[in-house]
């Protein structure tokens, strides 16, 4: 008995020690940001047109940490980019706007000062969709016409003529801007918000949103990104 009480205590004492598994601590695990889908047609114009039934509700549909949806954008010459080859060279901030938002056509100076500060270390784009406020045609925001001052032209009824009226804004505000698709596949995915601002880093993770861009708290989000 004495014997074999020997030899097993032997074997135990030989035998590797079982390590346990390790345990990550949930709080201090950060999940990784899982991409969005690219959304299309939330407002098939001009196929149905805007009613006081159908109209958009103005927000951003993506959130800061977010992985940024990828999807292809045109300028206005038609040349086709996707979001990421811009991202992966620098933090690109997207800003949405048209020729008919006074919100956006207020911030159009501060949008050039941010352009000419950031040159070199950040990209700024601005992304052309529908006419907020069309001379004659349903407001995508009311369903009903809603004309303001300067309310000169209507909803483009083919990318070509929104193209061209993305290209005002181009020519008269020295931008680089781009024109979302007729069904809209930009507006649909990032946000229904006339005058919204999107700033993404190069790892493709969304830093800052804004329902309606403030030139203020995204210079300090900006110079935030810029400094890791």
């Amino acid at each position: 008995m004495h014997l074999l009480f020997a030899l097993a205590l032997a074997c135990s004492k030989g035998a590797p020690a079982q390590e346990d598994p390790v345990q990550e601590d949930p709080e201090l695990t950060e999940p990784a940001p899982v991409a969005l889908s690219v959304q299309r047609a939330c407002h098939p114009w001009p196929a149905e047109p805007f009613t006081t039934d159908h109209f958009l509700e103005i927000k951003a549909l993506v959130e800061r940490e977010d992985q940024a949806p990828d999807l292809t954008i045109r300028t206005t010459e038609g040349l086709g980019r996707t979001l990421s080859s811009l991202w992966s060279q620098r933090p690109l901030l997207i800003i949405s706007g048209s020729t008919t938002c006074p919100v956006f056509r207020r911030h159009v100076e501060a949008i050039q000062d941010i352009a000419r500060d950031y040159e070199g270390r950040a990209d700024l784009i601005v992304v052309h969709g529908p006419q907020a406020h069309p001379a004659q045609d349903p407001s995508p925001y009311r369903g009903t016409p809603w004309p303001l001052k300067y309310s000169r032209v209507d909803l483009a009824r083919t990318w070509e003529e929104r193209a061209l009226q993305g290209g005002e804004v181009a020519k008269r505000a020295g931008l680089e801007v781009y024109v979302d698709e007729m069904d809209t596949p930009f507006g649909c995915t990032y946000g229904t918000v006339p005058n919204g601002a999107f700033l993404i880093g190069q790892d493709g993770v969304i830093e800052t949103v804004h329902d309606w861009f403030d030139p203020v708290t995204m210079r300090g989000s900006l110079d935030a990104l810029l400094s890791e």
